[in-house]
């Protein structure tokens, strides 16, 4: 979970090869969770490399009987065969041989999925935890589309603001076509249709985030 990252890298920080470590992010709120670890780790960062990945890959941990002795302390089911996603051409590699379904992007490429992903998160994550439904009853509760605009206004103008920023060393041509890309699918009316479809696609889920109230665990709300 995101914020677990910071307390989990500083466990092995130390042992990390100054030379060619790789730091592969696939948590939710990923942007921020880079940005925590170059602040937290300014000092000490040299040329440990910090990559932006996404998956959709579902697992969650079994409950076993504790006297069951087939490994009852590491069980493991793997919930869905998701994309797996990175601008780190090796850790693709390695997806791969295990026979993961995956791709490899350009930081640009990256940088857009993620702040769509964000804006799925923002909406469904906080919105199932407080009226404490599936992902896919949001498309049903009363009035529950104005309160999404607001989130996906707020999200369209940083996240746009952002990739504008982004972009801005590349040449006129190139810019204008990458211009065109990010106020289109970084638009409230663009990032409503894909907020709905994961609703629609992961109707029956229980967010993390209610679980995690649930659960009366810190949840990731604040990297949102």
């Amino acid at each position: 979970k995101a914020n677990d990252a910071i307390p989990a890298l500083t466990t092995v920080w130390d042992r990390l090869d100054d030379n060619a470590a790789n730091v592969i992010i696939l948590s939710n709120g990923a942007l921020a969770i880079r940005d925590s670890i170059q602040r937290h780790f300014h000092d000490d960062l040299q040329n440990k490399q910090i990559i932006t990945s996404t998956t959709t890959h579902g697992a969650y941990t079994k409950e076993v009987n504790i006297n069951d002795d087939t490994n009852a302390d590491y069980c493991i089911v793997h919930a869905g065969d998701g994309l797996t996603y990175s601008t780190d051409s090796k850790f693709i590699n390695a997806c791969q041989r295990v026979g993961w379904n995956c791709g490899t992007l350009s930081e640009f490429e990256m940088n857009m999925m993620l702040w769509k992903k964000l804006a799925a998160n923002c909406v469904i994550n906080p919105l199932t935890a407080i009226h404490g439904v599936k992902n896919g009853q949001l498309l049903h509760l009363e009035n529950n589309d104005i309160t999404i605009t607001h989130i996906l206004q707020e999200v369209s103008s940083v996240a746009t603001l952002e990739m504008e920023s982004f972009i801005q060393e590349q040449e006129d041509d190139m810019k204008i076509q990458l211009l065109r890309a990010i106020r289109e699918e970084l638009s409230v009316d663009f990032l409503k249709k894909f907020v709905a479809k994961v609703m629609a696609d992961t109707a029956e889920n229980v967010s993390s985030m209610l679980q995690d109230v649930n659960a009366n665990k810190t949840t990731e709300v604040r990297f949102l």
